[in-house]
């Protein structure tokens, strides 16, 4: 099943975990990922994210012969330079980003602006840093030195926004997104259908993946990177560093359908 919860998601290498992902793997799937804290590691510095020689060399692979989506809060240009030439479709801000724009391109901008004015009336507090990326606003509290106490003061301050934000946390990140309509899950069902693919594997760590694991379709197979959080994906892996397996164990399964090219 795709549709899990946090007392059922299996580790993918387990038994059953292992033949959940043989049943996705197909020459028409849609390989699907998020970037940071999935395909790259979480760094001190949010410009240092890159892929991994290993990560790069396995994505190209898959890429090469198969269809391959990453998935990012980034914005979609600052994504594309960082996955250092893989050629694949890309999608940035959570989902209202892609290759053709969006439909509700000017309200995004629109609101964020506003948000902005108002956000930078006063200091914000310490170690947060503000990133505007057009289509969505994150708040960066990485060098903050008392994270749980940051966090509150930036909920007081995001509930007092007009027009009223969605916010969604992340790793070290609050992220306000101007509409509720569109996120990872509803862009993902979009480019499954672009592409013409009957089903897709999609590996996320973070909240707004979660959009993608509550969407409830047997056509989606969510795994979750990291087992600190609660989540609706049905398979899950201890860490990023095993998404490196994952993606030589994609690569075996089609070699072994005779589907590698």
């Amino acid at each position: 099943m795709a549709k899990g919860g946090a007392a059922l998601s299996r580790d993918l290498f387990s038994p059953d975990g292992l033949e959940a992902l043989r049943a996705y793997v197909e020459a028409d799937t849609l390989y699907a990922f998020d970037f940071d804290g999935t395909l790259a590691a979480i760094t001190e510095r949010r410009e240092d994210a890159r892929l991994g020689v290993e990560e790069r060399f396995l994505l190209g692979e898959l890429a090469r012969t198969r269809k391959v989506a990453v998935l990012s809060g980034r914005g979609r240009l600052d994504l594309i330079s960082r996955l250092d030439g893989v050629r694949c479709e890309s999608v940035g801000n959570h989902g209202l980003e892609t290759a053709d724009g969006a439909p509700g391109e000017a309200h995004c901008r629109s609101t964020c602006g506003r948000w902005m004015r108002q956000l930078e009336r006063e200091a914000l507090p310490p170690g947060v840093e503000l990133e505007d990326k057009g289509f969505s606003i994150s708040l960066h509290y990485r060098a903050a030195s008392d994270p749980e106490a940051t966090v509150r003061e930036l909920e007081k301050r995001i509930r007092k926004l007009a027009p009223e934000a969605r916010f969604v946390g992340g790793k070290r990140v609050l992220n306000l997104l101007p509409t509720a309509q569109v996120n990872k899950g509803t862009a993902l069902l979009a480019l499954m259908e672009r592409v013409h693919a009957p089903r897709a594997i999609y590996v996320g760590d973070d909240a707004t993946d979660e959009d993608v694991f509550t969407l409830g379709e047997s056509r989606i197979l969510g795994v979750r990177v990291g087992r600190d959080e609660p989540t609706w994906a049905s398979l899950s892996l201890g860490a990023q560093e095993e998404v490196r397996a994952l993606l030589t164990r994609i690569l075996r399964f089609l070699a072994e359908r005779g589907e590698s090219r």
